[in-house]
C-alpha cells in the first residue's frame, strides 16, 4: 500500500481527465503521477496477516 508523505495515510488511485492522481485518505492530499511512474507501483493487494 503506498503511503501519503505528509501524513502516512493510505493513498487511493484514480484517473481524471487521462491523468492519475493518488489521492490520500487521511488529508485528501492530490498526488499527480505520471505514465513513467505508474510502471512501478505495485497494484496488487497486500495480504491480510
Amino acid at each position: 500500500m503506498q503511503r501519503c508523505p505528509c501524513c502516512g495515510g493510505a493513498l487511493i488511485q484514480h484517473s481524471y481527465n487521462k491523468r492519475v492522481y493518488m489521492v490520500c485518505s487521511r488529508c485528501s492530499r492530490e498526488i499527480t503521477v505520471s505514465k513513467f511512474a505508474m510502471s512501478f507501483l505495485r497494484t496488487e493487494p497486500e495480504p491480510l496477516l
